[in-house]
């Protein structure tokens, strides 16, 4: 059985539009898991490499965030009306 492990909120940070993040410290600062880097890169998410190094533009990080759909694909939250 897989257990997930939530990230602390004191580890969670906003994300600066003119800031150029390494993808480790975009991970740690985003909460997101590498599972969901990983599928956001495979579905857009911009990236530069530099001395064998990935980097995320904030502004991109976040031009991608708001291009998502706005409610959960797949989950139970959804409110129906009988």
């Amino acid at each position: 059985m897989i257990t997930r492990v939530r990230k602390p909120a004191d580890e969670l940070a906003p994300i600066s539009p003119d800031l150029l993040y390494p993808l480790p410290a975009l991970q740690r600062i985003s909460g997101m898991g590498e599972a969901a880097l990983r599928s956001a890169r495979r579905s857009g998410l911009q990236v530069r490499y530099s001395g064998g190094r990935c980097y995320v533009y904030g502004r991109h990080y976040i031009e991608f965030i708001l291009s998502q759909p706005t409610e959960k694909s797949g989950g139970t939250d959804a409110v129906s009306k009988d």
